[in-house]
């Protein structure tokens, strides 16, 4: 009988890390239209937002609280090269989240 014994732990650091990487490199300036957790892809948490096009952002394995705390009606910007999305909500709240998915 052979056993087979996975580091599961370095993988997923892996994988955290090149979601992190993918993650820098976007850029995006637009409204929250809602926020949801999207079913059909593993109930990843989901943002979908207005801009100068529609679309989505999927935040699987970020821990830092940012999809707790954003809601509809907020605006968001991520600079591409940063970990970072800027919040603005209309009483002019400024609030920064750093983008955390488990990568050291």
């Amino acid at each position: 009988m052979a056993y087979l014994i996975l580091n599961t732990d370095s993988f997923n650091t892996s994988l955290a890390c090149r979601k992190l990487e993918y993650f820098k490199k976007e850029e995006y300036q637009g409204i929250v239209m809602s926020k949801y957790l999207d079913q059909k892809n593993h109930s990843a948490q989901t943002i979908k937002m207005q801009g100068k096009n529609d679309y989505g952002i999927i935040l699987a394995r970020d821990t830092s609280g940012f999809y707790d705390y954003v809601k509809a009606g907020d605006s968001l910007i991520k600079i591409k090269g940063q970990e970072y999305i800027k919040v603005y909500r209309q009483d002019s709240i400024l609030r920064q989240f750093k983008i955390y998915f488990g990568c050291d």
